[in-house]
């Protein structure tokens, strides 16, 4: 199994887990995270909780996962893939990217809808959308291989959700950082 094939699968699991832990919609509210040490500032609608995927300084890659589900129609995630000594990030291409989002699609029962080249923070990278109709979950996928790191900034809804403000909101406000 490739290495897109695992992040993805991660990232997936990490969007059903999403799903089925809703924030109260109350005490929801937009704001800077931060995480100087994976590189990446983004707004949230809440604080977000920390999945990690992989031994630091032991495995090849390791999966940073930075998830909120807002409520129960929409879920927001920055996940970072960081590689350990003797790896590297694989190479920004097209072809690299290609892997991504169909491995991202397959991961989550998802079909692409859309897939084009877009600037995120700044750099080259890909947007997508995907839709699983049968469980009415459309995503907006952001991808971006920058700085040794491969980031997938994903935000998940019912129909509309992935062309929506609150999609847009969370999509632009990533930005990449220094420590």
């Amino acid at each position: 199994m490739g290495w897109a094939t695992k992040a993805v699968g991660w990232v997936i699991a990490a969007s059903v887990w999403l799903a089925a832990t809703p924030a109260p919609a109350a005490d929801l509210q937009w704001s800077l995270f931060r995480s100087s040490d994976h590189g990446f500032a983004s707004e949230f609608p809440g604080a977000p909780t920390l999945t990690l995927s992989g031994t630091p300084g032991k495995d090849k890659m390791v999966q940073y996962e930075f998830q909120l589900a807002a409520d129960d129609d929409h879920a927001f995630e920055v996940a970072v893939l960081e590689f350990g000594a003797g790896y590297q990030a694989p190479a920004p291409t097209a072809e690299n990217y290609d892997k991504l989002v169909q491995g991202y699609a397959t991961g989550s029962g998802s079909i692409v809808r859309a897939q084009h080249a877009t600037v995120i923070a700044g750099q080259a990278g890909v947007e997508a959308i995907g839709d699983d109709d049968k469980n009415d979950m459309h995503h907006l996928i952001d991808l971006l291989i920058a700085d040794g790191r491969v980031y997938i900034v994903v935000s998940a809804g019912r129909k509309g959700h992935e062309t929506s403000a609150e999609a847009d909101r969370f999509r632009d406000s990533f930005a990449l950082i220094g420590k």
